[in-house]
Parts: C-alpha cells; structure tokens; sequence
C-alpha cells in the first residue's frame, strides 16, 4: 500500500508546548484553533453508549419474578415457544454466514 502525502497537511513548527507536544502552525506562522467534527454514526454511537450506561445489565425484578415462581411451583415453560426461539436463532446464524 502506497502512502501518498497530501497537500492539506500542515507541517509542525515552532517550540513545544507546555505539555512537551509541538503545535501546528499555519504558513503565516500562528497556531490554528483546532477542531473536531463527528459523523452522524459516530454521534449515534455515543448517544447509544451514554444511554447503555444508565441501563443495568440484569433486570434483577424479572429475576426475582422468575425465583419466585419457580418457588411457588407457577413457573411454566413452553417447549414450543422455546423450539421456535432455537429455529429463529439457527435462522439467523445460517443468514449471517451467508454475507
């Protein structure tokens, strides 16, 4: 892979920064602002992550829920919800390895 230099890029010059990083300048010779711009899938991306934090991992009510069923003798099972559940999972596999 050919890596081409681009005209766009700003050479550094000039003394280091405080933090010991050199700062780029522009031709004229003054440090640029400098700026950040996120994609919007970048940005969904984030504001899915910020979401997830506040979100627990378990749901410690339906498990609860369940423990006390299963305890009371009221917890059922559907084999064939649980059959149809397995096929959709297998469906799903065999798609994906398709792509």
């Amino acid at each position: 892979m050919k890596i081409e230099a681009s005209s766009l890029t700003t050479p550094l010059t000039g003394s280091t920064a405080a933090n010991g990083l050199a700062r780029p300048q522009s031709a004229s010779g003054k440090s640029g602002g400098d700026s950040v711009s996120l994609s919007e899938r970048s940005s969904r991306l984030q504001a899915l992550e910020s979401a997830m934090k506040d979100t627990p991992a378990i749901d410690n009510t339906k498990i609860e829920a369940i423990k006390k069923a299963l305890n009371e003798g009221n917890f059922s099972i559907s084999s064939g919800r649980v059959a149809d559940k397995m096929m959709d999972s297998a469906r799903e596999m065999m798609a994906q390895q398709k792509v």
